[in-house]
């Protein structure tokens, strides 16, 4: 399975470089976003894994970044907007 969803971090000059805040954030009033897609396993519900970026960066490309790593017959179950580029 995979579920994309938003983290809020450390307001640090790092976490700022890499995950800019949201644009409606004034500058210093905010904090840094990330956006994240967790894999799942049906099974367990373990976490197997998970990709980050900043929050401009769409869970689409996030999830392709998965697609090398799934076997030939192997089935990723996503919500819509996700699942709609596998078929």
């Amino acid at each position: 399975m995979l579920d994309g969803s938003t983290v809020v971090m450390a307001d640090t000059v790092a976490n700022q470089k890499e995950y800019p805040q949201h644009k409606n954030q004034q500058p210093g009033c905010g904090f840094p976003i990330a956006k994240l897609v967790v894999m799942f396993s049906l099974t367990t519900a373990a976490a197997i894994g998970v990709r980050i970026a900043a929050l401009n960066t769409s869970e689409i490309t996030l999830t392709l970044s998965w697609y090398n790593t799934l076997n030939p017959f192997e089935v990723a179950l996503a919500d819509e907007p996700l699942a709609v580029m596998w078929t």
